[in-house]
């Protein structure tokens, strides 16, 4: 039934390589798709592992001086700051 398109029983040489090379498509497609889905959740990795250092830079001075709270974030969010105004900048450098 897989193989006979044409209903009536027999399978032919040129319907057999026809399915043999649709599978091989389908087969070459989902390896295709699953490296691009490997692809993608690398990338999501990389972007959540630098969410969580920045979290973690921000965490670790709140929790080794929490007295000078404000003080010892000044200094890191006046870098992001940095980051925000000179962005369209370094883009415009770097293209």
């Amino acid at each position: 039934m897989l193989f006979d398109k044409g209903g009536n029983g027999d399978i032919t040489r040129k319907v057999m390589r026809d399915a043999v090379r649709r599978i091989y498509r389908y087969r070459k497609a989902l390896t295709a798709s699953l490296k691009d889905v490997g692809s993608a959740v690398a990338k999501l990795d990389a972007v959540l592992l630098a969410v969580m250092l920045l979290i973690l830079i921000f965490v670790c001075p709140l929790t080794f001086n929490p007295g000078d709270t404000i003080a010892s974030l000044v200094p890191l969010v006046t870098i992001l700051e940095f980051s925000f105004i000179f962005e369209h900048s370094a883009q415009m450098l770097f293209e």
